[in-house]
């Protein structure tokens, strides 16, 4: 999620040409975190089902939250650099 909040702020001062690989960036930031969570959701439980219900449960979590989260800001940072382009 911070990521996401990060995202918010770095992308308006990004030219076209650095979005796609602060994008990739982001993807692959955003895939490591889901990978530590689910590592952690897995240290947490001890018992067979248990502990992959649980790690898998705490990943898809996350994810929504994060997908929610970085639409929510890469609208709002779309707007800013929309607004500043009919301004401009």
């Amino acid at each position: 999620m911070s990521l996401s909040l990060f995202s918010m702020v770095v992308l308006p001062f990004l030219t076209t040409d650095q979005l796609m690989y602060y994008t990739i960036a982001t993807l692959g930031a955003g895939f490591v975190a889901y990978i530590v969570t689910y590592i952690r959701g897995v240290a947490d439980v001890h018992s067979g089902f248990g502990l992959w219900w649980r790690a898998l449960l705490t990943g898809v979590i996350v994810i929504i939250a994060d997908l929610f989260i970085a639409v929510l800001t890469n609208f709002g940072s779309g707007i800013w650099i929309g607004r500043n382009l009919v301004a401009g």
